[in-house]
């Protein structure tokens, strides 16, 4: 049999309501005696007891034994529970008709007895059948002896008399009974009160109904009421089927209510208890908030955090509203480019270097961020060394060095369908190949194979997760099969498929299984700078945050490498050059001295089908890269492919000093310096790029790095693959 619940909450979620409602029926028991689970006595309150951590995890061993338990008492009344399903049953042993204690010669007046009810079934019986209610409801009559005067109690001396005869006076009902039909803490001499077993039951039965000070009925029965009199019932039955307690609530006791479950812990206590459903729906009322733009009474849901009180704006204007101001922003960015590009075109030499200075040079010298100096020198030497591996690739097709319109908007369609797949594909690799990089060398990922027990017992558990030989255990992965795991899988299901992430709190489920498991390990030092980065306090902390956190890092990576500047700045390290480009000379007077590239030239598109497109000025450096990186992947040239992803990465992480080089495009540079001001006045608002890059450099295993890039630039054409 397989265990139904995963995880202590999942098992406190199922079971919670049920423990306490038997709990509730056992109050009428004098002994509950011994948890089969735990094998030990039964704490003072037993609901927690059954639904807490402990249980559960003793339990989870015990699946095969089906653990039952019953409980008896002296009046014959008998319940059973399953400790694995909750399932709640009730019995009785004594013949039917034997409810009622044989009548006592008693100077008092006699009331109406009590009706004899059919027995319950057996507790072995597997589903608790239907309580079989009588064809006709007796009439309420009054129960005086419940509203008795003090000289009705009997005399200290007839309670002598009683106690000698093995007798016992109930409180409660005014009724002499013997002294077995009354709990044992009941048989006590000393006590001034007591009650018989049968109005404890009925007091314990009463006190598990509440009314609702708001709607005043029972969803169950359907009819509105009020509470009764404590003294109005006049029939009781002491143990009744869970489906049906209402209905006999109303119907034989005449006491209306909901069961104290509906009603939250924190308001049973009170004179005015409000049940669950109706504190929704105050909860929703008291909510309700009119949306200055729409005029719609919305929930509080549908309003952000923080709301402006005095004209409050709902969740989805606001969005609207800003993805409007975002768009006409957009549309006033691209006609400023295109309007400063048209202004260039007509501008004469002198005008162009005025411009370029005023534009551009000025404001490189107001940067002020960092600068990341981590393989600024190598990644030119690289840059440099691939540009002459990839132009001696005879294989290789020069369609890349030649732009193409869209294709919406060019007049040979098939020469530009061809520039756009090589152009497409290179998008995609670009960001498949910069996920790879970030695991390798900054996550520095380690991935193998063990079986699940091997793993339990070799794995250390600290800090909410798994650690193994100094690196932490952050997601696993079944060897031909599928791995039963409470967890979700990760949410990045591109690039890791079927992983499942492994912490602390899962290793009962290693131990439970039998199969072979890739293991995917990361290094404790990056782990513990991300968990530093997202929780302040040591003792907090979450494996699927800091994990979520880390597999967020690297497709930031993946995403950046992909901008449209880094591509540029990657363009200018290859030596991209548009020769006939009076822009182009300008830039190279400036920054040509801080490169050591070989200038490849690209002819770049011009004319009235490339400006039908508003941001081609800006990108067109990143579609001819983008199609080399496509045009050598079609060719075979994986590890060109690989070099050329390195060298976006590398310029996304560590970009390369703004007051010593900007894109070759001048839109693009203008774009860049726009950043870099914004970042210099508010740098919260960019404190994941800032991290990220922080983080990259601090943990990037450079050495391997270098090494794989001299093996990757040492070979030419002789590593074609396929």
């Amino acid at each position: 049999m397989d265990f139904p619940f995963q995880s202590p909450s999942d098992w406190r979620e199922a079971i919670e309501d049920k423990a306490t409602r038997l709990e509730s029926y056992l109050k009428a028991f004098p002994d509950w005696g011994s948890c089969p689970v735990c094998e030990k006595a039964y704490p003072d309150s037993l609901g927690p007891h059954i639904a807490g951590k402990e249980h559960f995890r003793k339990l989870w061993w015990k699946i095969h034994e089906a653990p039952k338990q019953e409980w008896r008492n002296s009046s014959g009344k008998v319940i059973t529970f399953d400790h694995l399903t909750g399932e709640i049953g009730f019995g009785d042993d004594r013949p039917a008709g034997s409810y009622a204690a044989p009548p006592e010669a008693s100077p008092y007046p006699s009331y109406p007895s009590y009706p004899s009810y059919p027995s319950y079934p057996s507790a072995e019986v597997a589903e608790v059948a239907p309580l079989a209610l009588p064809e006709r409801v007796p009439e309420r009559v009054s129960a005086p002896f419940l509203e008795r005067e003090e000289d009705l109690r009997p005399s200290k001396q007839r309670l002598d008399e009683l106690w000698e005869q093995g007798k016992l006076y109930c409180d409660a009902c005014g009724r002499i009974r013997p002294r077995e039909v009354f709990h044992k803490p009941q048989q006590k001499w000393s006590l001034a009160t007591r009650r018989c077993i049968e109005c404890t039951e009925r007091a314990n039965y009463e006190s598990s109904f509440l009314q609702c000070a708001r709607c005043r009925k029972s969803p169950l029965a359907g009819e509105p009421g009020e509470l009764g009199e404590p003294g109005e019932p006049a029939i009781f039955v002491a143990l009744v089927h869970p489906d049906v307690h209402c209905n006999i609530a109303v119907e034989c006791c005449g006491y209306q209510g909901l069961l104290r479950e509906e009603f939250a812990k924190s308001v049973r206590s009170s004179n005015e208890p409000i049940c669950r459903a109706c504190k929704v729906e105050l909860d929703i009322e008291s909510s309700k908030l009119i949306c200055r733009i729409c005029e719609q009474s919305l929930n509080r849901s549908d309003f952000r955090k923080k709301v402006e009180w005095d004209a409050p704006k709902c969740a989805a204007c606001l969005c609207q509203k800003e993805k409007k101001a975002y768009e006409q922003f957009l549309r006033e960015r691209e006609e400023e480019a295109a309007r400063q590009a048209e202004l260039r075109e007509e501008m004469a030499e002198e005008q162009l270097r005025e411009n370029f200075q005023q534009r551009i040079l000025d404001r490189m010298s107001r940067v002020r961020l960092p600068a990341y100096q981590i393989f600024q020198e190598e990644r030119k030497s690289w840059a440099k060394r691939l540009m002459q591996n990839i132009l001696s690739l005879e294989e290789l097709s020069d369609q890349w060095r030649t732009e193409t319109p869209s294709r919406d908007h060019a007049s040979d369609r098939e020469e530009a369908e061809r520039f756009k797949t090589l152009e497409d594909l290179g998008d995609r690799l670009f960001k498949d190949l910069a996920y790879s990089f970030f695991e390798e060398f900054v996550m520095q990922e380690e991935e193998e194979i063990m079986t699940s027990s091997a793993l339990a017992r070799r794995a250390e558990c600290r800090h909410h997760s798994l650690f193994l030989r100094g690196r932490v255990v952050a997601c696993i992965k079944a060897v031909g099969g599928n791995a039963v795991l409470a967890r979700a899988p990760l949410l990045d299901v591109k690039y890791h498929t079927g992983w499942k992430q492994i912490s602390a709190n899962e290793l009962y489920v290693l131990q439970s299984l039998d199969m072979e498991l890739k293991v995917k390990t990361y290094p404790e030092e990056i782990w513990k700078d991300v968990k530093d980065d997202l929780f302040e306090d040591d003792d907090r902390g979450s494996h699927n945050k800091i994990l979520s956190r880390l597999l967020s890092m690297a497709g930031g990576t993946s995403e950046g490498s992909n901008r449209t500047e880094t591509l540029n700045f990657c363009a200018d390290l290859l030596g991209f050059q548009a020769p006939d480009d009076l822009k182009y000379r300008i830039w190279e007077e400036h920054f040509l001295q801080f490169l050591e590239v070989q200038r490849v030239p690209i002819q770049y598109g011009s004319g009235k089908q490339f400006k039908l497109d508003k941001i081609w000025a800006s990108k067109k450096e990143a579609n001819c890269l983008e199609a080399l990186m496509g045009s050598l992947h079609q060719s075979g040239f994986q590890q060109q492919c690989k070099a050329l992803a390195t060298l976006a990465a590398l310029c996304h992480l560590a970009p390369p000093d703004l007051r010593v080089l900007v894109p070759s495009n001048w839109t693009m540079a203008e774009k860049v310096l726009a950043n870099a001001e914004k970042m210099t006045a508010n740098p919260e608002l960019f404190g994941g790029d800032l991290f990220l890059r922080k983080l990259a450099w601090k943990h990037m295993d450079k050495a391997k790095l270098a090494s794989q890039m001299d093996q990757l630039l040492g070979r030419k054409a002789a590593n074609k693959i396929g």
